[in-house]
């Protein structure tokens, strides 16, 4: 699916969590040229944010921030930048802008 929205000439962007990125790298022609950014915030501060939202029961935190921890392990190797996403609203936008304005001005320049 990737490959065929890229031959239509178009630019794909995607959510994805750090298994679907492995499946798109390793099965994609362009896996080479994938931007990708994650959005990482501390434990601390994902629990927060997590127990101002929901209640839960403590094995499902443990699992959440298991789950986690191996995400971010795994974007320390597969993706191509990692964001501060504990920063403002503001200067998270700005730094994912960042981090996608010269891979684009590469591809629209091609």
């Amino acid at each position: 699916m990737v490959d065929e929205i890229i031959v239509q000439g178009y630019i794909p962007i995607k959510e994805i969590d750090i298994i679907g990125l492995e499946i798109i790298k390793k099965d994609t022609l362009y896996g080479d040229q994938i931007v990708s950014i994650f959005l990482d915030i501390d434990d601390q501060t994902m629990i927060q944010r997590i127990t101002k939202r929901w209640e839960l029961g403590d094995d499902e935190l443990q699992r959440r921030v298991a789950s986690a921890q191996y995400e971010r392990s795994r974007a320390r190797e597969l993706c191509t930048h990692i964001i501060d996403a504990s920063q403002t609203v503001a200067q998270v936008i700005d730094s994912v802008i960042s981090s996608l304005k010269h891979p684009i001005d590469n591809l629209l320049s091609q």
